[in-house]
Parts: C-alpha cells; sequence; structure tokens
C-alpha cells in the first residue's frame, strides 16, 4: 500500500511521453478494418459466438416495414427512417477512453453488440489492437456529436421502436412490426409470436437484477450498491444502478418471450476497474426471460465486487467527513489476481490528469497464492483512496510530506472507514480492522533499513487505547477523541515531517491532550528519520 513520489523532471517527461503516443499512437487505425474480431488465448476472455440478425438493424427491420405495408397496415410515413447509429470509436490512449466515456448519457460496450456472447469472461479485447487500446461501441443518436480526432465507424443505422417519437400513439403497430423483423431474422429463440403473423399484440416485461458477494467477515453474502447493471436485446440497450438492497428494476421495454442479455460493467463516472493493466472488468451473465438473481462468491469476479464496494463508499458513502478522493477523470483500478510480494496495493495518484497507467493497482493474492480476504482487499482500496483524498486536500502536502505523514494518515483512514463499513454498514461490531494497527514497532524496518512508515500516530489521536498499557514494548499513547476532519483540517496540511506534526499538535490541542500527551506519543518515533 505505498504511493510513488515522482521527481519533478520525470514528471515532465512523463507528460511529454503521453503527449507523444497520444499524437502518434493514430497509426493503429489500419489494425482492424474488417469486423473480424479476434479472441485473445486466455480463459478469462469473452469469447464471440456466431454473428447475429439484428432485428432493429434497419436493412432487417426495413424489409418487415416493406411487408406490413404490402399486407395493407397503415403506418404514419411511408419509409422508415432510422432511429440511431451503430458505431464503434478507437480508443488508442487512456485520454481517449476518458473522453469517449466522459459521454456518460451514452451505453459504451468494450465488445460488439452483434454477436453471441456466452455466458462467462471478464473482459473483452480485440487481439488485434495493442493492448493499451480497445473499441468502445454503442448506439447513438442521429445527431451525435462525435469527440474530435478519434476514429470512429458507424456500423449501421438502427430503428428501435419504442425509440420513435410517435411510438406511444402508434404502439400497436410499431410492435407488431418489431416482432415481425425479429422472425424475419429467423431469430426464433427470441420470436414472441411464433407464427410471425402480424396483428398480434405481445405484452412487454421489466427485467430486474439482485446483485449480492459474498463476504468473508459476514460469512454471509451482502447486496452490492450502486453496481451499473445492463440488459440488452441486440442493440437495444438499457442499464441502471442496484439500490442499497442490490437490486434494479429496468422499465417493461420488452417483449415478453424476448430474452435479455444481463451484465455488470464495473465502473462509475469517478472511477472504473480494470482486469489488470488495460482491460474494462465485467460480469457477462445470463441471457434468459427471467429475473436476474446473481451471488458473487469467488474468483476475479469477488475481487471486483470488494473494490466496488470501497470506491463507492469512498465516493458516496461515508467517509469520515473529510475530502473526498480526486478524480478529474476516472481513477483507473488494475485488478491483479496474483500476488506482489508483500505490497497489497499501490499508487500513482495524480497521473490519471495524463492519461498514463492505471491510477491505482491491487493485488489479490498473498504469497502462498491464496485469495486474500475480502476485508483485507476492501480496506486496501480505502486506503489507497486516502492517498486520492490526501491529494485533493492539499496538493503541496501530499508531495511535500515524507512517507511517515502520508502512510499513517492513510492508513488512519482505511482502519477509520472499514471499521465504519463493518461496524455500521453491516453491523458487525465486534470487527475490529487489523486490530487498530496497534503492533508497530520501532525495529520495523521498510526498504533498505528505512523504518516501518506505517504506523498507528494519526489512529493514536482518535482510538480510546493506550497499546503500552497491553504491551510495553509499543507506544505511549494518552491521547484520543480527535475526529478524522479534525486531523486533516487542523493538523495535516502543513505537517511535513515529525518535527511539524509535533508543532501543529501543540498548536491545535484538543479533547483534553496536552502538550506532555503530545511529547509522550511523539517520542515513540525520534530518532528514526521522520
Amino acid at each position: 500500500m505505498k504511493h510513488y513520489f515522482i521527481s519533478r523532471s520525470l514528471k515532465v517527461l512523463l507528460i511529454a511521453t503521453s503527449v507523444f503516443a497520444a499524437s502518434c499512437e493514430k497509426g493503429n487505425l489500419a489494425l482492424d478494418q474488417s469486423h473480424q474480431f479476434k479472441l485473445k488465448d486466455d480463459k478469462d476472455a469473452m469469447s464471440l459466438g456466431e454473428k447475429l440478425n439484428d432485428p432493429y438493424n434497419l436493412d432487417f427491420i426495413t424489409r418487415a416495414f416493406d411487408q406490413m405495408r404490402n399486407e395493407g397496415v397503415d403506418f404514419p410515413f411511408s419509409e422508415l427512417m432510422p432511429t440511431g447509429m451503430y458505431v464503434r470509436l478507437l480508443a488508442n490512449t487512456t485520454n481517449e477512453l476518458d473522453i469517449i466515456k466522459g459521454d456518460t448519457n451514452t451505453l459504451w460496450f468494450d465488445f460488439p453488440l452483434d454477436y453471441e456472447i456466452p455466458e462467462g469472461g471478464t473482459y473483452y479485447h480485440d487481439s488485434s489492437l495493442p493492448d493499451s487500446a480497445t473499441w468502445k461501441y454503442a448506439v447513438v443518436p442521429l445527431d451525435y456529436k462525435f469527440p474530435n480526432n478519434i476514429y470512429k465507424e458507424v456500423l449501421y443505422y438502427v430503428f428501435i421502436p419504442d425509440e420513435h417519437p410517435d411510438y406511444q400513439k402508434y404502439e400497436s403497430t410499431f410492435d407488431e412490426l418489431e416482432e415481425l423483423s425479429e422472425f424475419m431474422c429467423n431469430n426464433k429463440k427470441e420470436s414472441a409470436n411464433e407464427q410471425g403473423a402480424t396483428g398480434s399484440k405481445c405484452s412487454k416485461w421489466a427485467p430486474s437484477a439482485t446483485i449480492r458477494a459474498w463476504d468473508d467477515i459476514v460469512n454471509d453474502y451482502v447486496p452490492l450498491e450502486g453496481v451499473k447493471v445492463t440488459a440488452r436485446h441486440y442493440t437495444k440497450c438499457r442499464s441502471g444502478y442496484t439500490n442499497s438492497d442490490g437490486k434494479y428494476t429496468f422499465a417493461a421495454e420488452f417483449k415478453k418471450g424476448h430474452r435479455v442479455k444481463y451484465g455488470i460493467t464495473w465502473e462509475r463516472a469517478y472511477w472504473d476497474i480494470r482486469d489488470g493493466k488495460w482491460w474494462q472488468a465485467y460480469y457477462n451473465g445470463d441471457k434468459t426471460k427471467t429475473p436476474w438473481n446473481l451471488n458473487i462468491s469467488g474468483q476475479k469476479s469477488l475481487m471486483y465486487a470488494t473494490i466496488h464496494r470501497a470506491a463507492y463508499k469512498a465516493f458516496y458513502g461515508y467517509f469520515g467527513d473529510i475530502q473526498r478522493p480526486y478524480a478529474s477523470h476516472s481513477l483507473k483500478i488494475a485488478y491483479h489476481h496474483d500476488n506482489n510480494g508483500s505490497v497489497n496495493g499501490n499508487n500513482i495518484c495524480f497521473f490519471n490528469l495524463f492519461g498514463l497507467l492505471p491510477n491505482i493497482n491491487i493485488w489479490g493474492k498473498n504469497t502462498y497464492g491464496n485469495r486474500k480476504s475480502t476485508d483485507e482487499v476492501y480496506g486496501t482500496v480505502i486506503h489507497e483512496m486516502a492517498h486520492q483524498s490526501h491529494l485533493k486536500h492539499n496538493f503541496m502536502s501530499f508531495y511535500i510530506s515524507n512517507k511517515f505523514i502520508c502512510e499513517s494518515w492513510a492508513r488512519c483512514i482505511q482502519w477509520k472507514i472499514t471499521n465504519h463499513h463493518y461496524n455500521a454498514d453491516l453491523g458487525i461490531t465486534t470487527y475490529n480492522h487489523k486490530n487498530g494497527f496497534q503492533d508497530w514497532a520501532r525495529s520495523n524496518t521498510y526498504n533498505n533499513g528505512y523504518p516501518y512508515p506505517y504506523t498507528p500516530v494519526f489512529i493514536d489521536l482518535i482510538d480510546n487505547i493506550n497499546q503500552y498499557e497491553q504491551d510495553q514494548n509499543q507506544c505511549k499513547d494518552n491521547i484520543s477523541g480527535y475526529s478524522l476532519l479534525e486531523i486533516q483540517n487542523t493538523i495535516l496540511g502543513r505537517s511535513y515531517n515529525l518535527k511539524i506534526l509535533r508543532s501543529r499538535l501543540k498548536s491545535n490541542l484538543l479533547h483534553g491532550a496536552t502538550v506532555e500527551d503530545v511529547d509522550e506519543l511523539l517520542d515513540n518515533y525520534i530518532d528514526l528519520g521522520f
């Protein structure tokens, strides 16, 4: 759980490299003009099945329209005009990806919508593209304003009946048109009217989802709030966010008998979760005519769910009233389904501005190759979000402060917010994250003999435990009662090292703390280079 302090000269070099990449990678446009989609040889990748006849493709639904008009069905127009366009855009860099996804009114996918995609797989990537590049697929309005200097293709025009402005007035006729197009595309599994005859009046159904994930501390499944759930029938795509019970119900816009493909896109406006370094993480779910009840229990998907829970808490839930994390663009949280030695996570913090590598990396296995517990992963994400909070609260303080200040503050937020999640949100009142991180010792070392900077110094300002009374090898702590907000606003901003922290605490004594208490607490850390 570390973050990198990068020199100014290196920052300039990285910025220049980013600009160079954004301007030169346009050469990748010629990589795939054939619409042939290749699968990476990876068991976790989504696989593409057969190419599908999309009943909303203007070419197909026009045939149904012509047949109905020949049979004397009355339409309010003589020609079927498209309601939208099925497109794909090529993001060659993270900056371009952010620009595309900055349009939050459009539902973007990494995979094509007119292919059968069997259940399973946590990401999709066209292997003819570099790892850092991806296509983004969507249905957009006819007057859609495409971003400048990003390659685009209109794959075909679509006509989705219930998106036509006259749908409510001619609902029955439009529904018959949709059903006949489905039948004429030979999609018999999807056809509500198996005979293909016009005149049928097919009612609609409302897909719904209930999403839960396993938690090791609760020892049960917990609801996932704020998850982006999708339901689609070919290029007719809808999305929504689960409530506090993990539930979402879509509008009744799908014809009874038509199956929808359910899924989760692990993203929100402030963050997106990646499968490894580059690729958007998904849960590729069922294709069914019934509600989707999902219990996520293992492997990568459980880790995505846990990361989502922590990110949602940091941006939308209780965060100690302190500054929420910095995210001028969506934070890229890369999940790695392996270990990185003793490192649980790391953070390059500011560089989401420059479109480089993921901001945050999370590793889900320990050195023995076993899955880490869900609360450990949750706490790791909160720790990295704490660095982003520190950055946003005081940019200068974040980059000038030594690791003792930065890591101890992040550890304090990790402890406080993770405890709040389990104690207040989930009702596990006996839970104390990592036992309050009380077991710091002067003999602990970090890199090349540098003292271990992940100390409980800020936790000790808050908690009411004097660990010295239990173990005289631990820190003396007779201070308690501070809040995260009080520490952030009165102490943290100018506390770049131990000496200044001591001075700031003495100048802002709260909750009965004395100058002697401050000296006693901070003397635990003297002569260690902090």
